[in-house]
């Protein structure tokens, strides 16, 4: 939801496309200059959780999918949205239905917003610690495959621009700042 505040004021706003994923809305703003300017914003229907499981010698999970969008292969974090849930509820499904991961220690160590400069997500970044694992059930449209890493390769891996997703990136650095 658009907020005025700052000396902008969102005198209204109006849905122009819809879809399972997303919405596009225009919104008229009254700007502190006094005009009026019309701005759109990308709602994607709630916010997301990024897991990082921590294994007893350093090692994590990343997750593997080409991402149609940037036509390119990701290397990510463990990831979903949050959709009218408890962040880490969502968290907790997620890392099974991705990894076939449990975990029994949860810790979040950090949030951010996405991009807000168009959209209202946030972002939720968990530690998982004591961790069982099991057989992934990805849902329909996923087609994933996963690798246990080291922490330090993870670096690497960004370092080489091997991981460009951004979330990723964001969730490794809030891993470094807790481990310190």
């Amino acid at each position: 939801m658009v907020k005025s505040g700052h000396g902008f004021k969102v005198l209204s706003s109006k849905t122009e496309y819809e879809n399972p994923f997303f919405k596009s809305i225009k919104h008229q703003v009254r700007r502190p200059d006094g005009k009026i300017k019309p701005f759109w914003t990308l709602s994607r229907y709630g916010d997301f959780s990024i897991i990082i499981p921590i294994f007893p010698n350093n090692e994590t999970v990343l997750v593997g999918q080409y991402r149609i969008p940037v036509g390119d292969y990701s290397w990510e974090f463990p990831m979903g949205q949050v959709r009218g849930e408890d962040p880490i509820k969502t968290a907790k499904q997620e890392l099974l239905e991705e990894t076939g991961i449990i975990g029994e220690n949860w810790k979040k160590i950090g949030h951010y917003y996405l991009a807000p400069g168009h959209n209202e997500q946030e972002v939720h970044v968990y530690v998982v610690k004591n961790l069982k694992e099991g057989k992934s059930h990805p849902e329909e449209e996923e087609v994933l495959e996963t690798q246990r890493i080291g922490f330090s390769e993870v670096g690497r891996m960004i370092n080489d621009f091997k991981i460009k997703d951004g979330p990723t990136i964001v969730a490794y650095h809030y891993l470094e700042k807790h481990l310190n």
